[in-house]
């Protein structure tokens, strides 16, 4: 009888958390930034389009330098619960942006600590790393609905 009351709480939790206004990112990954970016706090849909080549300027006008991981638990995660693709997917996506001549690809790195130090030196960079990954140098951005 406990477990199933323990079991209906956590249902009605899960059912009206969506409701309050907050949005669920996995959290395996943290969105990083260079420190000067002005920007605290950025949507899910920003994320996605951002990650997708799609918005390329910070509100200050900053041309936005994006950095992924080439694998791993932060990148698996980031790209299914914010970008809704797998790695195969993304990785194709970016080649036909790369190939048609629209876009740039990415700058890749194999770990965390790569992407912290990239991020920490190119204002107007964004990328994601682990969530116990050292923030040393870089600006942790919160994720908003």
């Amino acid at each position: 009888m406990k477990m199933l009351r323990i079991s209906y709480i956590f249902i009605l939790a899960l059912g009206i958390y969506p409701l309050l206004g907050l949005s669920y990112v996995n959290a395996q990954e943290l969105l990083i930034t260079h420190p000067n970016n002005s920007k605290s706090s950025i949507s899910q849909q920003d994320i996605k389009n951002i990650f997708l080549g799609k918005k390329t300027h910070w509100p200050n006008g900053n041309r936005i330098k994006i950095v992924v991981q080439k694998r791993g638990s932060a990148h698996d995660s980031l790209l299914k619960n914010v970008i809704g693709m797998t790695s195969v997917s993304f990785r194709n996506y970016w080649r036909k942006r790369v190939f048609t001549g629209s876009s740039r690809p990415p700058k890749t790195f194999k770990s965390d600590s790569d992407v912290v130090a990239f991020v920490a030196s190119k204002p107007g960079s964004v990328g994601y790393i682990n969530i116990n990954s050292d923030l040393k140098g870089v600006k942790k951005l919160q994720i908003s609905q």
